[in-house]
């Protein structure tokens, strides 16, 4: 106790002795240079962090920190630092607030930000939201990503989902490879990059340019390189529309539809698969000379070359519509399908093409002008310059081919377009191939057609109908041309048939028909068969060869009655001809003609018609002539008969009569007359003239 009371006097003395000795005067600090008066604390070099576990999320650094009464606080100098998941994300500015709890920062002057991706965003203003976890900033913004810049009125940046957004104005450019190649320009109302899926989102009136391609949309997506250094993918939304600069023959000029989706190649430099949906167009470079030519359908799938400019595949679905105008005077082509499907290659483009169902083909226009009509179920076309032109088309399933008033039917069609040449096969139902025109119908197993003409060559059972020329203006056809004449052979205004094993037939002024093999020409009780029979439109003759045989109606005055009548004669020869200006009909080689007149033999036999109608006016037969009339047997060298008064005029070194009661006349010169049954005979004083009545086989002369 004694020794505590000690320690405790000692303790009291000491404080006395301090507490009242004098006090030195303390040293006064520096002042602290004030940045802004009216802040009520203000300090340099302001830190915070926020940590969850063991792992720091977000970190504030300041130069210098300000607080002001109402207790907001005002930072200098910002460095705002956020980690997700393992990406940083920087966001740096001149100035900033920062809300309580560091629920939102505002950064002013200068601001950036920059991810770990390389993403880097300036703005004058920007807004951070921890529970957001977005940054906002409403002016003018910039932002760069390896090859890719931009720049717009406003942005935000998601930092969870990590998508950067232009609100307004924005413009979005990627510089073109060290490699070489164009760089592509893109503007639009916003744009919205999401680089977790590797895409940009464009809306409001998307603008795009590369090189001399140029692209509008409403909208577009546009997916990106795993590096997003290029375009590999381009969706376009509403009022699609691409025009590519290319301008030789056959390559792609013009795309446009409601949406579009474009596949590019792995360099990002072109186009090499489209597919357009809603009113799909394209539009095609013609020849220099050519308008462009176009196809449509509600929606179309291309493949494109290499270089993005031709076309190497192609299909089409509803409402197809191929526009193929031409240079003035020449003819102007459109094809109408329900679908389309071609193929091609990269050095000449699409070389084949087929539409399918309900196909329409027509022609228009040129020089003379026409028009050609062509339905179909299928077209298969071989193309040259892709749709340059049409070089061969090949229709099939119930075929109707109309080029004016020409028609052709056939269940297989073959149009080769340059030559104008045609090919029929098939037959639809029981119906074979036919050809109908003004003046000629044609039926057979095959027929081959040259429009220019129109020209024909028809084979296997071939079925003609020739029907009278429609009469035109000034003597001309309906289709200008002079008109076919038919032999005065036919009766007038009457169709004349016929069946052969092949036919060839030159339209136009004329025409001119060729019947062989088991050739018959026949109208009403009018025949004329033989191998081969021709018929010559501009001229009316005919000819026949090769066992003719010919039935013909002929004009005849009825001595009794005085009445014209309609008498058949039966002329048969290898040969036979007829000259229509002449109205001479020819029989040559074994010839025979057995009607009215009588049954007719000779080596040759001439039939001369009156100038009107088919009367017959005078006969003529030459060598070895041998005529059988009625009763009586004449032989000689040549005869001729006139119809008039019935006259026959036999004449030769030796004529002979022989009658039926087995009298006989000989002489040089013997006319009879039909009518009167009278006979002359006149000896020309050279040789003598007998008449016989005795026994018929001892009838001779001295």
């Amino acid at each position: 106790m004694r020794t505590g009371v000690a320690i405790v006097g000692i303790a009291a003395a000491v404080a006395v002795f301090v507490s009242t000795r004098r006090r030195e005067t303390p040293s006064v600090p520096a002042a602290v240079p004030r940045t802004d008066p009216s802040a009520v604390v203000e300090s340099t070099g302001a830190f915070v962090r926020e940590v969850k576990g063991a792992k720091e999320h977000f970190r504030l650094k300041a130069e210098r920190q300000l607080t002001y009464p109402d207790g907001t606080t005002r930072l200098i100098g910002v460095e705002v630092s956020i980690d997700n998941e393992g990406k940083m994300l920087v966001v740096r500015g001149r100035e900033a607030e920062v809300g309580e709890n560091q629920s939102h920062v505002n950064l002013k002057g200068s601001v950036e930000l920059v991810a770990s991706d390389g993403l880097s965003v300036k703005a004058e203003s920007a807004s951070y939201s921890q529970s957001e976890g977005i940054v906002r900033g409403p002016g003018p913004v910039s932002f760069t990503r390896g090859r890719m810049t931009g720049k717009g009125v406003g942005f935000t940046f998601d930092r969870n989902r990590d998508v950067l957004t232009l609100e307004d104005q924005a413009s979005i450019t990627f510089a073109p490879e060290e490699s070489g190649g164009e760089a592509m320009d893109i503007t639009s109302g916003v744009a919205r990059l999401t680089s977790v899926e590797k895409y940009f989102t464009f809306e409001r009136s998307v603008h795009i340019v590369q090189g001399p391609r140029v692209i509008d949309a409403d909208g577009a997506v546009a997916n990106l390189t795993e590096d997003e250094s290029r375009i590999t993918a381009l969706e376009l939304r509403g009022n699609s529309r691409v025009v590519t600069g290319a301008s030789e023959p056959g390559e792609l000029t013009a795309m446009s539809a409601r949406d579009m989706n474009l596949l590019y190649s792995e360099d990002g430099k072109h186009v090499q698969h489209a597919v357009l949906s809603g009113s799909a167009t394209t539009r095609i470079a013609g020849d220099h000379a050519a308008p462009e030519r176009q196809l449509s359908a509600e929606s179309l799938e291309m493949g494109l070359a290499p270089t993005g400019a031709r076309l190497t595949s192609l299909s089409g679905r509803d409402r197809v519509a191929l526009d193929l105008p031409a240079a003035k005077g020449q003819t102007s082509r459109t094809i109408r399908a329900t679908s389309l499907a071609g193929s091609g290659d990269a050095a000449h483009g699409l070389t084949t093409a087929t539409f399918t169902e309900n196909v329409e083909y027509r022609e228009t226009g040129g020089t003379p002008p026409v028009q050609r009509v062509v339905l179909a179920r299928t077209l298969t076309a071989v193309l040259g310059d892709g749709f340059g032109e049409i070089r061969d088309a090949r229709f099939a399933g119930g075929v109707r081919f109309t080029d004016g008033s020409t028609e052709a039917t056939a269940a297989n069609i073959r149009y080769l377009v340059t030559s104008g040449q045609i090919e029929l096969m098939g037959n639809i139902g029981n119906a074979r191939p036919r050809v109908t025109g003004d003046e000629i119908r044609v039926d057979a197993d095959s027929i081959d057609m040259t429009l220019e003409g129109p020209n024909l060559h028809a084979i296997r059972d071939v079925h003609t109908l020739m029907q009278p020329a429609k009469q035109g203006p000034a003597g001309k056809d309906s289709k200008g041309a002079t008109p076919r004449k038919m032999p005065s052979l036919m009766q007038p205004g009457q169709i004349v048939n016929s069946t052969s094993d092949a036919l060839d037939y030159a339209g136009g002024d004329g025409s001119r028909a060729v019947f062989t093999g088991n050739a018959r020409l026949w109208q009403v009780d009018t025949a004329i068969q033989g191998e081969t029979v021709t018929l010559d439109g501009r001229t009316g003759n005919l000819s026949a060869s090769g066992g003719v045989q010919s039935r013909l109606l002929l004009e005849q005055l009825n001595s009794a009655t005085k009445a014209r009548e309609n008498v058949p004669a039966i002329a048969l020869g290898r040969e036979m001809q007829y000259d229509d200006a002449l109205r001479k009909a020819t029989y040559t080689n074994d010839a025979r003609v057995d009607g009215p007149e009588g049954d007719l033999r000779a080596a040759k036999i001439e039939l001369f018609l009156a100038s009107e109608g088919r009367q017959l006016e005078r006969l003529e037969a030459y060598d070895t002539v041998s005529l059988q009339q009625n009763s009586r047997t004449a032989t000689g060298d040549h005869l001729s008969y006139f119809a008039a008064d019935e006259r026959y005029v036999m004449t030769g070194k030796l004529v002979r009569m022989a009658e039926k009661d087995c009298s006989e006349t000989i002489g040089r010169i013997l006319t009879f007359f039909r009518s009167t049954d009278r006979l002359l005979v006149d000896g020309n004083e050279v040789a003598r003239t007998q008449t016989t009545s005795a026994d018929c086989p001892g009838s001779r002369p001295e």
